[in-house]
Protein backbone atom coordinates (compact mmCIF):
# COMPACT_ATOMS: atom_id res chain seq x y z
CA UNK A 1 0.00 0.00 0.00
CA UNK A 2 1.29 3.34 -0.47
CA UNK A 3 0.77 7.07 0.77
CA UNK A 4 1.63 10.30 -1.06
CA UNK A 5 2.37 14.02 0.29
CA UNK A 6 3.25 17.25 -1.16
CA UNK A 7 5.37 19.96 0.08
CA UNK A 8 5.42 22.88 -2.25
CA UNK A 9 6.47 21.76 -6.08
CA UNK A 10 7.54 18.16 -4.49
CA UNK A 11 5.23 15.38 -4.45
CA UNK A 12 6.87 11.98 -2.46
CA UNK A 13 5.25 9.07 -2.68
CA UNK A 14 5.69 6.70 0.35
CA UNK A 15 5.42 3.20 0.34
CA UNK A 16 5.28 0.73 3.26
CA UNK A 17 5.55 -2.94 3.21
CA UNK A 18 2.06 -5.14 2.43
CA UNK A 19 0.71 -7.70 4.45
CA UNK A 20 2.13 -6.25 7.61
CA UNK A 21 0.91 -6.03 11.38
CA UNK A 22 2.13 -3.46 13.16
CA UNK A 23 1.45 -2.78 17.18
CA UNK A 24 3.28 -0.19 18.67
CA UNK A 25 2.24 -1.62 22.31
CA UNK A 26 2.33 0.52 25.43
CA UNK A 27 5.01 2.74 26.09
CA UNK A 28 7.36 4.29 23.77
CA UNK A 29 6.46 3.62 20.02
CA UNK A 30 9.17 1.13 18.38
CA UNK A 31 11.48 3.22 15.90
CA UNK A 32 10.56 2.99 12.30
CA UNK A 33 12.94 2.20 9.54
CA UNK A 34 12.57 4.87 7.20
CA UNK A 35 14.62 3.74 3.36
CA UNK A 36 15.58 6.29 0.80
CA UNK A 37 16.90 4.56 -2.50
CA UNK A 38 19.31 6.83 -4.57
CA UNK A 39 19.34 6.48 -8.52
CA UNK A 40 22.08 3.74 -9.29
CA UNK A 41 24.47 5.00 -11.10
CA UNK A 42 26.75 1.98 -12.27
CA UNK A 43 25.47 -0.97 -14.73
CA UNK A 44 23.45 -3.88 -13.44
CA UNK A 45 23.35 -7.43 -13.79
CA UNK A 46 20.31 -8.06 -16.08
CA UNK A 47 19.27 -10.67 -13.41
CA UNK A 48 18.65 -7.72 -11.32
CA UNK A 49 15.18 -5.93 -11.19
CA UNK A 50 15.54 -2.74 -8.38
CA UNK A 51 11.98 -2.91 -7.89
CA UNK A 52 11.69 -6.45 -7.39
CA UNK A 53 14.58 -5.92 -4.73
CA UNK A 54 13.23 -3.16 -3.71
CA UNK A 55 9.80 -3.96 -2.30
CA UNK A 56 11.32 -7.26 -0.85
CA UNK A 57 14.33 -5.56 1.04
CA UNK A 58 11.72 -3.31 2.85
CA UNK A 59 9.23 -6.68 3.83
CA UNK A 60 12.08 -8.89 4.73
CA UNK A 61 13.38 -6.15 6.54
CA UNK A 62 10.12 -5.36 8.37
CA UNK A 63 9.49 -8.82 9.44
CA UNK A 64 12.88 -9.64 10.70
CA UNK A 65 12.76 -6.78 13.00
CA UNK A 66 9.12 -7.10 13.80
CA UNK A 67 8.40 -3.23 13.20
CA UNK A 68 7.24 -0.74 10.51
CA UNK A 69 9.36 0.02 7.34
CA UNK A 70 8.85 2.95 4.99
CA UNK A 71 10.20 3.44 1.40
CA UNK A 72 10.31 6.88 -0.16
CA UNK A 73 10.93 7.87 -3.56
CA UNK A 74 12.66 11.56 -3.77
CA UNK A 75 11.75 14.03 -5.79
CA UNK A 76 12.19 13.01 -9.75
CA UNK A 77 12.11 9.28 -9.26
CA UNK A 78 9.76 6.88 -9.72
CA UNK A 79 5.87 8.71 -8.89
CA UNK A 80 7.12 11.64 -6.98
CA UNK A 81 6.99 15.00 -8.71
CA UNK A 82 9.52 17.88 -9.18
CA UNK A 83 13.10 17.60 -10.10
CA UNK A 84 16.72 16.04 -8.57
CA UNK A 85 19.17 17.87 -6.87
CA UNK A 86 21.58 17.15 -4.16
CA UNK A 87 19.86 19.83 -1.57
CA UNK A 88 16.17 19.07 -2.75
CA UNK A 89 17.05 15.41 -1.53
CA UNK A 90 18.04 16.72 1.46
CA UNK A 91 15.05 18.59 2.24
CA UNK A 92 12.94 15.45 0.53
CA UNK A 93 14.27 13.88 3.55
CA UNK A 94 14.13 16.31 6.28
CA UNK A 95 10.30 16.57 5.43
CA UNK A 96 10.10 12.45 5.32
CA UNK A 97 12.05 12.13 8.66
CA UNK A 98 9.49 14.64 10.36
CA UNK A 99 6.06 12.97 8.65
CA UNK A 100 7.03 9.53 9.72
CA UNK A 101 7.75 10.63 13.48
CA UNK A 102 4.32 12.46 13.34
CA UNK A 103 2.63 9.66 11.43
CA UNK A 104 4.06 7.03 13.95
CA UNK A 105 3.22 8.54 17.52
CA UNK A 106 6.42 10.50 17.37
CA UNK A 107 8.87 7.40 16.94
CA UNK A 108 11.90 7.48 16.15
CA UNK A 109 13.49 7.03 12.85
CA UNK A 110 16.14 5.15 11.28
CA UNK A 111 17.20 6.11 8.18
CA UNK A 112 18.38 3.78 5.75
CA UNK A 113 19.78 5.02 2.64
CA UNK A 114 20.99 3.38 -0.37
CA UNK A 115 23.56 5.05 -3.00
CA UNK A 116 23.20 8.78 -4.12
CA UNK A 117 20.88 9.14 -1.39
CA UNK A 118 23.62 8.32 1.10
CA UNK A 119 24.86 11.78 1.30
CA UNK A 120 21.73 13.76 1.28
CA UNK A 121 20.45 11.56 4.04
CA UNK A 122 23.58 12.30 6.22
CA UNK A 123 23.22 15.82 5.81
CA UNK A 124 19.54 15.58 6.28
CA UNK A 125 20.40 13.33 10.01
CA UNK A 126 22.50 15.73 11.89
CA UNK A 127 21.50 17.06 13.97
CA UNK A 128 18.10 15.69 14.22
CA UNK A 129 16.68 14.68 17.22
CA UNK A 130 14.46 12.42 15.61
CA UNK A 131 17.03 10.00 13.83
CA UNK A 132 18.11 7.52 16.10
CA UNK A 133 20.64 5.79 13.90
CA UNK A 134 21.76 6.06 10.49
CA UNK A 135 22.58 3.27 7.69
CA UNK A 136 24.19 3.81 4.21
CA UNK A 137 24.76 1.78 2.15
CA UNK A 138 27.11 2.63 -1.24
CA UNK A 139 28.08 5.78 0.73
CA UNK A 140 30.98 8.23 -1.66
CA UNK A 141 33.06 10.79 0.16
CA UNK A 142 33.90 13.07 -2.80
CA UNK A 143 31.78 16.15 -3.42
CA UNK A 144 31.01 15.05 -6.77
CA UNK A 145 29.48 11.21 -6.03
CA UNK A 146 31.80 8.33 -8.21
CA UNK A 147 34.42 10.62 -9.49
CA UNK A 148 32.32 12.43 -11.74
CA UNK A 149 31.24 15.64 -13.69
CA UNK A 150 28.50 16.88 -12.86
CA UNK A 151 27.36 16.84 -16.91
CA UNK A 152 28.43 12.90 -16.81
CA UNK A 153 26.22 12.27 -13.32
CA UNK A 154 23.43 14.27 -14.92
CA UNK A 155 23.55 12.09 -18.27
CA UNK A 156 23.95 9.05 -15.64
CA UNK A 157 20.53 9.39 -14.01
CA UNK A 158 18.69 10.54 -17.34
CA UNK A 159 19.47 7.39 -18.55
CA UNK A 160 17.68 6.08 -15.25
CA UNK A 161 14.86 7.41 -15.43
CA UNK A 162 15.53 10.31 -12.97
CA UNK A 163 14.05 13.59 -13.71
CA UNK A 164 16.91 17.07 -13.87
CA UNK A 165 16.08 20.44 -14.61
CA UNK A 166 17.16 20.86 -18.43
CA UNK A 167 18.82 24.29 -17.52
CA UNK A 168 22.48 24.17 -17.86
CA UNK A 169 22.77 26.42 -14.72
CA UNK A 170 20.82 24.35 -12.64
CA UNK A 171 23.10 21.69 -13.39
CA UNK A 172 26.24 23.27 -12.56
CA UNK A 173 24.64 24.84 -9.67
CA UNK A 174 25.18 20.99 -8.73
CA UNK A 175 29.15 21.15 -7.45
CA UNK A 176 28.14 23.84 -5.27
CA UNK A 177 25.27 22.05 -3.86
CA UNK A 178 27.75 18.83 -3.42
CA UNK A 179 30.21 20.60 -1.53
CA UNK A 180 27.34 21.99 0.84
CA UNK A 181 26.61 18.35 1.81
CA UNK A 182 30.42 17.13 1.96
CA UNK A 183 30.20 14.28 4.35
CA UNK A 184 33.85 15.73 6.05
CA UNK A 185 31.35 18.89 6.88
CA UNK A 186 28.27 16.38 7.56
CA UNK A 187 29.87 14.03 10.06
CA UNK A 188 31.27 16.37 12.95
CA UNK A 189 27.53 17.49 13.79
CA UNK A 190 26.44 13.71 14.05
CA UNK A 191 27.69 13.83 17.23
CA UNK A 192 26.01 10.87 19.18
CA UNK A 193 24.00 9.44 16.56
CA UNK A 194 24.97 5.62 15.51
CA UNK A 195 26.42 5.18 11.93
CA UNK A 196 26.97 2.29 9.84
CA UNK A 197 28.48 2.44 6.69
CA UNK A 198 28.41 -0.74 3.87
CA UNK A 199 30.53 0.16 0.96
CA UNK A 200 31.75 -1.83 -1.85
CA UNK A 201 34.81 0.47 -2.32
CA UNK A 202 38.03 -1.03 -3.09
CA UNK A 203 39.94 1.93 -4.17
CA UNK A 204 42.24 2.50 -1.12
CA UNK A 205 42.04 6.38 -0.80
CA UNK A 206 38.20 6.11 -0.93
CA UNK A 207 38.35 3.79 1.69
CA UNK A 208 40.82 5.73 3.70
CA UNK A 209 38.06 8.67 3.65
CA UNK A 210 35.51 6.42 4.92
CA UNK A 211 37.70 5.29 7.99
CA UNK A 212 39.22 9.13 8.47
CA UNK A 213 34.78 10.01 8.70
CA UNK A 214 34.12 6.94 11.02
CA UNK A 215 37.16 7.81 13.35
CA UNK A 216 35.64 11.40 14.37
CA UNK A 217 32.35 9.46 15.99
CA UNK A 218 34.31 7.97 19.13
CA UNK A 219 33.43 4.99 18.40
CA UNK A 220 29.76 4.76 17.85
CA UNK A 221 30.29 4.18 13.91
CA UNK A 222 30.86 0.99 12.05
CA UNK A 223 32.35 0.38 7.67
CA UNK A 224 31.51 -2.62 6.81
CA UNK A 225 32.84 -3.46 2.92
CA UNK A 226 31.46 -6.46 1.02
CA UNK A 227 33.33 -6.69 -1.97
CA UNK A 228 32.49 -7.92 -5.87
CA UNK A 229 28.89 -6.46 -5.40
CA UNK A 230 29.29 -3.42 -6.71
CA UNK A 231 25.66 -1.91 -7.05
CA UNK A 232 23.93 -5.47 -6.40
CA UNK A 233 24.61 -4.24 -2.50
CA UNK A 234 21.23 -4.02 -2.86
CA UNK A 235 20.08 -7.28 -3.41
CA UNK A 236 23.65 -9.16 -1.16
CA UNK A 237 22.43 -11.06 2.11
CA UNK A 238 25.17 -9.68 3.90
CA UNK A 239 23.80 -5.98 3.30
CA UNK A 240 20.49 -7.37 5.06
CA UNK A 241 22.44 -9.07 7.86
CA UNK A 242 24.43 -6.62 8.51
CA UNK A 243 21.46 -3.92 8.57
CA UNK A 244 19.34 -6.33 10.53
CA UNK A 245 21.93 -6.79 13.30
CA UNK A 246 22.54 -2.92 13.69
CA UNK A 247 19.00 -2.41 13.77
CA UNK A 248 18.79 -4.83 16.75
CA UNK A 249 21.82 -3.16 18.41
CA UNK A 250 20.41 0.22 18.16
CA UNK A 251 16.78 -0.70 19.35
CA UNK A 252 18.59 -1.62 23.10
CA UNK A 253 20.48 1.39 23.24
Amino acid sequence: MHSSINRGETALTIFTADEITFNQGEGAPKPVSLIVYGAPVAPRPATVTVDFVNENFAKRLSSATNSMVVVANLSGTADSGGYYTPLTWKKDIETLISYVSNEFSGALVHLIAFELAGTAALAAAVQNPLVQSLVSVGITTSPTPFSLSTYELADQLEARGVRISSSIEQIKAWSLEFEAIDPFLSVPLLKSVPWLIITQQTDEEEFSRLKRLASELDGHSEVHTIIGTGETLRADPRTFALIVGWLARADED
